[in-house]
């Protein structure tokens, strides 16, 4: 094989990589900005198309639906307020890895390191070049469009899968896998919409915040009185 033909044969394999397996040319990665800006606010929406008692494809609490949440950030805190269908409040603050939950279930705040995966918005983990479709138009916006098939509670408790597929005698059933697809601001490369199964999550950006966020005094106390009993126990043991 002559050098112009070796030279020839190289493009075509490299201009193969860069189309889906639905002839759609593949935007150049990153697909998903993982991180919001540092300075950010953004409400999440719920939509249930699925019968009620179905496998939920969202977090619940006390049975509830989450139905709305909205985040604000200011660099590494964030404080996330989860609305529920039944009236249910639940409010997070995060600083760093660390998150303050503060649950109607509980009666007093929980410490917690957060196990979900990194980046804002960890719902979207599973974005690749081989899951792209194409673009497609929603809301009079055109999107980048990418699917696949997943196990509900990947995205109603990512802990709990991951625990569930860890243990080759775990109890807890999957069920079947339904199809998920993520529709991403060609721009931004923020998110605008997520459909797991009949279920809708809708993205909606606004106006970010022109101060730093504080972390209320009650939250604050529940983060300081974890900290100190870890530095208790990390904390060299004095010589004889």
């Amino acid at each position: 094989m002559s050098i112009w033909k070796k030279v020839a044969s190289l493009l075509v394999a490299g201009m193969s990589v860069a189309i889906s397996s639905h002839g759609q040319e593949i935007p150049k990665p990153p697909f998903l900005q993982e991180h919001a800006p540092e300075m950010s606010r953004w409400t999440v929406a719920f939509q249930y198309g699925g019968k009620e008692g179905s496998r939920p494809t969202a977090p619940m609490v006390l049975g509830q639906r989450l139905s709305r949440v909205e985040v604000i950030k200011t660099g590494r805190i964030r404080s996330i307020v989860g609305t529920f269908a039944g009236g249910a409040v639940q409010e997070v603050w995060e600083q760093g890895p660390l998150q303050v939950l503060r649950d109607p279930g509980f009666q007093h705040e929980i410490v917690r390191r957060s196990t979900q995966r990194g980046g804002d918005f960890p719902e979207f983990w599973w974005i690749a070049a081989d899951r792209y479709k194409g673009r497609q138009t929603v809301d009079q916006k055109e999107c980048l469009v990418f699917s696949g098939e997943y196990f509900p509670l990947q995205f109603a408790d990512p802990g709990l899968y991951a625990a569930a597929t860890a243990d080759e005698n775990s109890v807890i059933e999957l069920g079947s896998k339904v199809p998920v697809t993520a529709y991403i601001d060609p721009t931004s490369r923020l998110p605008v919409k997520l459909m797991v199964g009949d279920d809708v999550r809708v993205y909606t950006f606004g106006e970010p915040p022109t101060t730093q966020l504080a972390i209320p005094a009650e939250f604050q106390a529940a983060l300081a009185d974890v900290q100190q009993r870890y530095n208790a126990i990390v904390k060299p043991l004095s010589p004889p």
